[in-house]
């Protein structure tokens, strides 16, 4: 009797071993896949960054491109105004010289 009870014990602590080391194996389980989705959330988080890095890049780019093009069309519209203004001022030039000519005449 003894000894069918120390056996029984026996397969009790045996079956709970068993329970434990299921439970540690579970938790090791759980613990690699907890670790591997933290991994998976990181790298989508880096590709996600990447991704708004480079949207921000082109942005700015496009933006420095927009801001060229503005200068670039004063810059034209400054040299107009400027031919436009030697032009009067050669026309008033030559509008006086003609006049004095014929002040000349008369």
């Amino acid at each position: 009797e003894q000894v069918d009870e120390s056996m029984a014990l026996l397969r009790d602590a045996a079956a709970a071993a068993e329970r434990r080391a299921a439970a540690s194996g579970r938790r090791e389980v759980e613990a690699t896949e907890f670790a591997a989705r933290g991994a998976k959330e990181l790298a989508e988080e880096q590709w996600l960054a990447q991704l708004a890095s480079k949207r921000f890049e082109q942005r700015l780019q496009e933006q420095c491109r927009a801001e060229v093009a503005a200068s670039e069309r004063e810059v034209q519209r400054r040299a107009e105004l400027c031919v436009e203004e030697q032009a009067l001022r050669w026309s008033a030039e030559h509008r006086e010289l003609e006049l004095r000519a014929e002040v000349r005449e008369v």
